[in-house]
């Protein structure tokens, strides 16, 4: 692997020590190219074959917002391109370089700074990594509610450059709901500070730099609200005939008001492979097959099957035949009570079979474990990803079936919805397909992807819910966003007048 020279002058790193200290920047090589990628699946098959597109010219540590300020200011002078950064666990190319430049990574800056518990409000740095201030929170009796699978490697920073959603939304809403005010280095080198959407009037500011993946500027500090931790928590499963009548059983009892921590729909293959008789008691009644079926997707038989992925996917609804769905309830003892048997009542009354306690006990206690399940498929020569899309209630059944049929000719794919609101819900597709070596694997991965965005957008549905945008999706933006794109630009030249920030992100 060839590393390009970087393109900086001893006169900018002169300049740069000056604001950061010795220590507090870098341009060897061995940095550069841990900054080169984040950790989307595309830069993963990259590395495989040794395959580095962009790198950065010289990655800096700020520790304050004055830090930050004085750094974007010195990138405006040089002209010289500017990628925030937090912990690198995006999945869509939004840290990647692509025209070098210089990384701004925030993690020195990882205080929290006060907490409000008689409003209910903590304020935190962004470079916080999001497992330490659950961490500290919950030490205190408290807790934000935003558990996103990367918690332990995803930055505060991240979740609200991306418009990042936890776990547990459906009850305690996605990032941009807890968010109450922002400070932010524009792209021009100017601080700006949002203020408490509680205490003000008009449009929320707010919602201008979330999940603008730092193309506007860097997010610097940021207000949140928090709520006291669950008293009570209760666990509860069922299995459904098929698709269509889970989500509609789903947009019920959502739409009574009730506010489950966690609904999770698994399809017929998602629930062959994930929901095993272990974890549910064998409560769920599978054809005989099954278990060979799983053996042979697990181990040695994937190969071989994933050459045929329609028939492999097929068999997910002849194996299987339901759908799990899995709840958690937690807060207050009464009110858990009361949503635990409204939610039974109305799936049983819809021709649920009730499967206890162990399958949902099941996914919480591993729930962080499935975003490490990747690595074991590309050292067996397969690849892997994830496609995260969301849609109106309406909408969300055919969204579902046209995914599938989209994708199923070329990989193994299963899909559960999960962060379900009054209004809809968001389905997280996986696929599995075999990796043949770079030009293929890159050729079919790009063609997955551009099958599911397509598909996504002509069903009417959107094409992130909460892995945010990036490179990866920035060609479909155009579609997503109709004529908010042109508002979008507008703001883009106010905030980043020398179009610095993040290049080739977002659009």
């Amino acid at each position: 692997m060839l590393i390009e020279v970087p393109k900086v002058k001893e006169a900018f790193l002169k300049k740069i020590e000056k604001i950061v200290g010795p220590l507090g920047y870098s341009s060897k090589n061995l940095d550069r190219l841990n900054y080169a990628r984040d950790s989307s699946f595309k830069a993963t098959i990259q590395m495989k074959y040794a395959k580095v597109e962009h790198f950065p010219d010289v990655i800096a540590w700020p520790r304050s917002v004055d830090e930050v300020q004085k750094l974007v200011k010195l990138a405006v002078a040089f002209k010289m391109p500017v990628v925030p950064f937090g912990a690198g666990s995006g999945v869509c190319g939004g840290t990647i370089p692509v025209k070098g430049g210089m990384i701004i990574d925030v993690k020195k800056m990882n205080r929290l700074i006060t907490l409000d518990t008689e409003n209910l409000v903590v304020e935190a740095e962004s470079g916080i990594m999001s497992m330490g201030l659950e961490d500290q929170l919950e030490r205190r009796g408290y807790t934000l509610g935003h558990f996103p699978s990367s918690i332990i490697c995803a930055s505060l920073g991240g979740c609200l450059a991306a418009r990042s959603a936890g776990q547990l939304s459906s009850r305690y809403g996605k990032i941009e709901d807890m968010v109450l005010n922002l400070e932010m280095v524009t792209g021009s080198g100017e601080v700006v500070s949002t203020r408490n959407v509680n205490n003000s009037s008009g449009f929320d500011l707010n919602q201008l730099f979330i999940g603008s993946e730092g193309t506007l500027g860097i997010i610097t500090k940021a207000s949140l609200r928090i709520f006291p931790q669950p008293r009570t928590r209760a666990f509860r499963s069922v299995s459904f005939k098929d698709m269509p009548t889970s989500i509609e059983a789903i947009r019920r009892f959502m739409q009574l008001g009730v506010k489950p921590a966690v609904v999770r729909l698994y399809d017929e293959l998602d629930t062959l492979l994930l929901v095993s008789s272990k974890s549910t008691g064998g409560k769920i009644r599978e054809h005989g097959w099954s278990d060979k079926i799983k053996e042979m997707i697990k181990f040695s038989g994937l190969k071989a099957m994933l050459h045929s992925p329609r028939l492999l996917n097929a068999s997910g609804k002849f194996f299987s035949r339901q759908c799990a769905v899995i709840f958690m309830f937690e807060g207050h003892e009464a009110i858990v009570r009361e949503e635990k048997e409204m939610v039974m009542d109305l799936c049983l009354e819809m021709g649920a079979q009730d499967l206890g306690e162990k399958p949902a006990r099941h996914w919480y206690e591993n729930r962080y474990r499935v975003s490490y399940n990747a690595s074991p498929l590309f050292h067996t020569g397969h690849f892997t990803d994830t496609i995260e899309v969301a849609a109106s209630w309406d909408r969300v059944p055919l969204l579902y079936e046209k995914m599938v049929q989209a994708i199923s000719p070329h990989a193994m794919i299963m899909a559960h919805l999960s962060h379900v609101y009054t209004d809809g819900g968001a389905l997280y597709f996986t696929f599995v397909a075999p990796l043949r070596g770079l030009k293929s694997g890159e050729k079919m991965y790009d063609l997955i992807w551009e099958k599911a965005m397509k598909t996504c957008l002509g069903a009417g549905g959107t094409i992130s819910h909460h892995h945010g945008i990036g490179r990866l999706k920035a060609k479909y933006m155009t579609d997503e966003w109709g004529e908010g794109l042109a508002l979008y630009k507008e703001l883009k030249n106010y905030y980043d007048p020398h179009h610095l920030m993040n290049p080739g992100k977002l659009m």
